[in-house]
């Protein structure tokens, strides 16, 4: 008798170990600050303004300007931070376009 092969399951992940990381201002804002950069910092390296820079760091909408000058904001910083800016911008912009309508 010939034997039939067994397909391998892959093992589970243990619990909480593949928690979505959800990719916003806060996230930009973490890494930032990880990084040891000031808001100052960052606004003099990438020449966007502080209030934009806190205000995408908030996901304060509200207080930005049109989808492609903060698409462009977003993809810059998550580059100067050294993320995966198309993730950041893909995630950021879907928030975006949810409280902006």
């Amino acid at each position: 008798p010939t034997k039939t092969p067994v397909q391998e399951v892959p093992e589970p992940e243990p619990e909480g170990t593949n928690a979505v990381q959800v990719l916003d201002g806060h996230f930009l804002s973490q890494i930032r600050k990880e990084q040891g950069m000031s808001l100052d910092e960052l606004a003099g390296t990438t020449r966007i303004s502080v209030r934009y820079l806190e205000a995408i760091e908030d996901n304060a909408f509200d207080r930005l300007p049109a989808a492609p000058f903060v698409r462009g904001y977003v993809r810059q910083v998550a580059q100067i931070l050294g993320v995966d800016d198309r993730g950041v911008v893909e995630g950021f912009m879907d928030m975006y376009h949810h409280h902006r309508g």
